[in-house]
């Protein structure tokens, strides 16, 4: 039962309650196993996260994949819906082979591109064209933000910081190839948020040292186009690992001391680059600064000098 603020309660079909740890364990997992079973020969892939399924292949072992998906997944608590399913495409010439194998199924054919999961699957055209949407999004979110900060700067660089900017940071681990297009983005955390919270325009320089962490003397207000460059790359080899472990279609993830060390090692080796890129331009853009401007920022580095910003 998940009971609700009024004292009533309602039933979950799975047994389990949104957000229940368990839930993948008790009626997910049973039935992944069970079609790993039922497509062997057919080498298809399939990857979920909580109840989003995808699977990968042929279209005939697609085809049969959600045809047992479809009868056999009410069994464990999962309903797949046809409205709400989307066969892609990667070769357009199959177009036709595809419409006709799936005709009687109610589902979307495209040979484009498609969100999945916050991020995109796409050809060229539909990945420009989803990024700049997402852009777009951000930049009015910018500029509502920077509303609030002559009365509260302290808030609005904290939702900045800590909330919005996250935003798509998600985003630009997931596609590569994407900084170009977050130049609008970046155009107005420089020339509407900052002056907002600062009262003035600021210099290239100042920019710059703006974007660095706190600990190098910056204000960690990022330049989400210089992020697009890292983000991806980064992510990509933080999870190499689990990817491995998706595409030989591994169930079992137990805890594995090799991997976790792994995982580890390389996301301090990323942590201690970045913290010698920042390092490095730090003191390439303190000395184009007048002796002034360094004792300031030197100062803001001392351990503790900024921790009210962190607050």
């Amino acid at each position: 039962m998940l009971y609700l603020e009024n004292g009533d309660h309602i039933l979950s079909q799975e047994g389990v309650t949104q957000g229940d740890n368990a839930a993948m364990a008790m009626y997910t997992r049973p039935l992944i196993q069970a079609l790993c079973n039922e497509t062997a020969n057919d080498e298809v892939k399939q990857v979920w996260y909580a109840d989003d399924s995808s699977a990968v292949g042929s279209l005939a072992g697609v085809k049969k994949w959600r045809e047992y998906l479809q009868a056999n997944g009410p069994d464990f608590g999962y309903c797949p819906k046809p409205a709400k399913t989307i066969l892609l495409i990667k070769d357009s010439s199959l177009m036709q082979a595809a419409q006709k194998i799936f005709k009687d199924d109610g589902i979307k054919i495209s040979d484009q591109g498609e969100r999945l999961l916050g991020s995109v699957i796409e050809k060229e055209l539909f990945r420009e064209q989803y990024i700049k949407n997402k852009v777009e999004s951000g930049v009015k979110d910018v500029q509502s933000l920077s509303k609030y900060a002559q009365d509260d700067p302290q808030a609005t660089y904290s939702a900045f910081t800590k909330g919005l900017s996250s935003r798509w940071t998600h985003f630009q681990r997931t596609v590569p190839d994407a900084s170009e297009l977050f130049e609008p983005l970046e155009n107005a955390i420089r020339d509407q948020l900052i002056p907002a919270l600062l009262g003035r325009e600021v210099s290239d320089v100042e920019r710059q040292i703006l974007a660095l962490p706190i600990r190098h003397g910056g204000l960690g207000l990022i330049a989400p186009r210089e992020t697009a460059k890292t983000e991806c790359e980064h992510s990509t080899q933080i999870t190499n690992n689990l990817t491995a472990k998706i595409y030989t279609q591994t169930l079992d993830l137990d805890y594995n001391p090799s991997d976790q060390q792994f995982t580890r090692h390389t996301k301090n080796r990323i942590r201690q680059e970045k913290n010698e890129k920042c390092k490095n331009i730090r003191d390439e853009l303190l000395a184009e600064m007048t002796p002034e401007s360094q004792q300031l920022i030197k100062r803001a580095m001392v351990k503790g000098a900024s921790s009210w910003l962190l607050a």
